[in-house]
């Protein structure tokens, strides 16, 4: 668990007993414990022009960091920059790493715990145009006249995704911008846990493109999805799944 306010991560077992703290600096912002023992760290770094994301492993000293993939994007706060920016995602699960930059395209890195690199996932795609509609409602947001609105513009489509999870298996599930069959829904594309492309399915628990992606998770043949009610409240669905 990470307390932002002392910029310090506090380690708890299986119990949820108390076992240590860990002070590591700002720079560090996602700590995902191994079956290794080893560590899946996720750090940045600020400069004026450029905001730079890295993902990599770390030993159970939190030494001898290795990198897994880099990733930089405009800060916003000094250049222009792209809304529907190119991103970097990844999910973790109990022998593998999945790591996403769009920037690739629709390719995924699948590593093993040790960062060994297994496979590179790719697929296909139909690239979603941002529409001139959602651009015109996406900027009347701000207060006519906002400086901010001169550093900010759009790419021509969406990137190809915009979010991974992963279950027990090894199953890896990624969400696209392309809109599913019922109101609110976004399709994932599945799969296995060889790389290859199992289905599509479309659940609704993110918000509009830019809005927030709510958590989903896959384990022992159920999916759990939170999603945003019309009310403004949120519920959690549960979905049995059966793979054939």
């Amino acid at each position: 668990m990470k307390d932002i306010s002392k910029q310090k991560f506090l380690i708890y077992d299986r119990e949820g007993n108390f076992l240590r703290e860990i002070h590591l600096g700002s720079f560090f912002h996602m700590l995902v414990p191994l079956l290794n023992g080893q560590y899946f760290i996720f750090w940045g770094e600020d400069t004026p022009e450029f905001r730079k994301q890295f993902v990599g492993l770390c030993n159970s000293k939190f030494e001898d960091v290795k990198k897994l993939d880099a990733f930089q994007y405009p800060n916003v706060m000094f250049v222009k920059s792209p809304v529907n920016r190119d991103r970097l995602e990844y999910t973790v699960s109990k022998d593998r790493i999945c790591i996403g930059n769009t920037e690739r395209g629709y390719e995924i890195h699948v590593y093993d715990l040790e960062g060994r690199l297994l496979r590179k996932i790719r697929k296909e795609y139909d690239a979603v145009e941002v529409t001139e509609d959602f651009k015109k409602s996406y900027f009347e947001r701000f207060p006519e006249g906002d400086p901010f609105l001169d550093l900010l513009y759009f790419n021509k489509h969406w990137p190809p995704f915009r979010y991974l999870f992963t279950d027990e298996e090894g199953r890896l599930f990624v969400l696209t911008f392309e809109k599913g069959p019922n109101p609110g829904e976004y399709m994932y594309d599945i799969f296995n846990p060889d790389g290859a492309f199992v289905r599509r399915i479309g659940l609704k628990n993110q918000g509009m493109f830019t809005g927030p992606v709510f958590p989903a998770r896959a384990k022992n043949g159920r999916l759990y999805c939170l999603r945003e009610k019309e009310s403004g409240y949120k519920e959690l669905v549960v979905y049995r799944m059966k793979w054939e």
